[in-house]
């Protein structure tokens, strides 16, 4: 494996962990309520993903450290190997992966975003080109 596609799933697997954690503890839903107690006063609550959504929620964000371990396994089993059954698998789950967070867009999808990309950049073999010959269209 090179070190550029190490470092780009060190970097999906930290970003993950970090995204699992912001999940826990970072308020991301604010919300006001009338008070029962005291008519007229307006509280303010702030909430977690967890908090809000629940065990779902906490699996949601779990998903991207999961795909990014796999995809570790992956690419590790495609350069020991040579193997593009391995490769083709990577790529094939990086491609749900990617059409997933596009679904979950505007709920935890934007928050596992750069996960994604990072993961799709480590999946493209060094030096391959995006098209081949044939299809890539004169500046």
């Amino acid at each position: 494996m090179t070190r550029r596609t190490r470092r780009l799933l060190w970097a999906a697997f930290t970003l993950s962990l970090l995204v699992i954690g912001g999940a826990l503890v970072l308020p991301l839903y604010d919300s006001e309520a009338l008070s029962t107690q005291h008519p007229g006063v307006v509280r303010h609550f702030t909430q977690t993903l967890v908090e809000v959504n629940g065990l779902h929620g906490l699996f949601v964000v779990v998903v991207p450290l999961l795909v990014t371990c796999l995809m570790a396994v992956l690419l590790d089993v495609r350069e020991r190997r040579a193997s593009d059954v391995a490769h083709c698998a990577a790529v094939v789950l990086v491609t749900l992966f990617a059409f997933a967070n596009l679904l979950a867009l505007f709920s935890a999808g934007l928050l596992v975003i750069p996960v994604t990309a990072m993961l799709v950049m480590a999946v493209r073999r060094p030096g391959a080109r995006l098209a081949p010959a044939g299809l890539q269209t004169p500046l």
